[in-house]
């Protein structure tokens, strides 16, 4: 289990969407317990650097050294033709809390993953601006290849 750092409407959001889907998916159980033991933050003392609901990153395959552009989002909003990646799904339970400089790992059908967080493009909590759509073909199937 890990401590992250999360803003209260974020966890509670996702706590209640996790007590539902836990019985369907795996990594959901080590999700939940990272949110039962979140410290709990003021979406305003959120660090700059830090994966939260509705922020955007790039992050660069350790193994290949391609980079893919990576927003995370709520369950609802996860579109895969925008890079919009479910903060339920492996990868968006991973990434949720980490920060620029950690690297991230979740299995695949083909391998484990491990992704670098490289920067921040977005980040939510310090941006007076709506985040643009970002997306290529390339990067949705490399963030939605199974």
């Amino acid at each position: 289990m890990r401590t992250i750092h999360i803003a209260e409407t974020d966890r509670n959001a996702l706590l209640e969407k996790v007590k539902k889907e836990v019985g369907k998916n795996p990594h959901l159980k080590a999700l939940r317990k990272d949110l039962d033991a979140a410290t709990i933050v003021n979406a305003n003392a959120c660090p700059k650097d830090m994966m939260t609901v509705n922020s955007a990153a790039s992050l660069k395959d350790c193994d290949t050294g391609e980079e893919v552009i990576c927003i995370l989002v709520l369950p609802e909003d996860a579109n895969a033709d925008m890079n919009m990646v479910s903060a339920l799904a492996p990868l968006g339970a991973a990434l949720l809390g980490r920060r620029v400089g950690d690297t991230v790992e979740w299995p695949t059908a083909k391998r484990t993953k491990r992704l670098a967080i490289v920067r921040m493009i977005y980040q939510v909590t310090h941006s007076r601006y709506v985040l643009p759509v970002m997306g290529s073909a390339r990067s949705r199937s490399y963030l939605m290849e199974q």
